[in-house]
């Protein structure tokens, strides 16, 4: 397991358990470090709209059900 160079942060408004926020953070540092090779806050500035993309795609994947 590697160590993140980034760290990010997330609020949310309804209640859902800890466990399931920090499993969709480090997901969502998985995909990015596949991307990108390394996650860290200077590459996810260079790369800032992949970024954008990749989250608006994850997200649209989870709000919209099939």
């Amino acid at each position: 397991m590697s160590f993140y160079k980034a760290f990010l942060i997330n609020t949310i408004s309804l209640l859902v358990a800890p466990l399931f926020v920090i499993e969709f953070l480090h997901r969502i540092m998985d995909v990015f470090e596949d991307y990108f090779g390394t996650c860290s806050e200077s590459i996810l500035k260079d790369n800032y709209v992949i970024v954008y993309e990749v989250k608006k795609e994850i997200f649209l994947e989870i709000t919209i059900p099939s």
